[in-house]
This record gives structure tokens, C-alpha cells and sequence, in this order.
């Protein structure tokens, strides 16, 4: 599938828990993303079960009801509407 990409999503220990067709290559990831995103918010869901487990992670407190999603720095802006986990810069530290 040389010049297509997938969007993969993936639960804990590594299981691939959902696919999106394919799409052209020169399709960025937050589009593909953004127009996927009612299956995104269905399955970060947290059950009533999961309710009663401490949460206290990254965007915890703006979302609840939702597990977070793990995206690259390209999803900067993001997480008003999905809880987002997302890379922190590294600050250098000069002597």
C-alpha cells in the first residue's frame, strides 16, 4: 500500500482495537484524526466501572469521562475537545 496510510488504534497491552480505511498519503494525521473523531470519543469513553478508578493523569480534570489518546506534538491545540497525552520539550540546560 505504498503512498496510503492507516490510522491504528491501539489499547494497552498492544491490542489493535481499530482500523480506518485507507487514505492518501498526503492526508495529514489530524485530518484523518478529526474526521474519525466521533469513533475516537465512543471509545475512549470511560464505563461506569472505570468511573470509580483514581484518575489522576493528564487531562483529568477537563475530561472526566474519557481515557486520554496518545498523539505526537502535530496535535498541539488539541485537547479542548479530546483528552490528549502529548510529548513535553525537553529544556536544555545551559552551564
Amino acid at each position: 500500500m505504498y503512498g496510503y496510510k492507516l490510522e491504528c488504534s491501539v489499547a494497552y497491552p498492544g491490542v489493535a482495537i481499530d482500523l480506518s480505511p485507507h487514505e492518501p498519503g498526503s492526508k495529514s494525521d489530524l485530518t484523518m484524526f478529526l474526521d474519525r473523531k466521533a469513533v475516537h470519543m465512543d471509545m475512549l469513553q470511560k464505563t461506569v466501572e472505570e468511573l470509580e478508578i483514581e484518575d489522576n493523569g493528564e487531562g483529568g480534570v477537563q475530561h472526566p469521562l474519557q481515557w486520554g489518546v496518545l498523539v505526537d506534538k502535530g496535535y498541539q491545540g488539541f485537547e479542548g475537545s479530546i483528552r490528549t497525552i502529548q510529548p513535553k520539550r525537553n529544556l536544555v540546560v545551559l552551564n
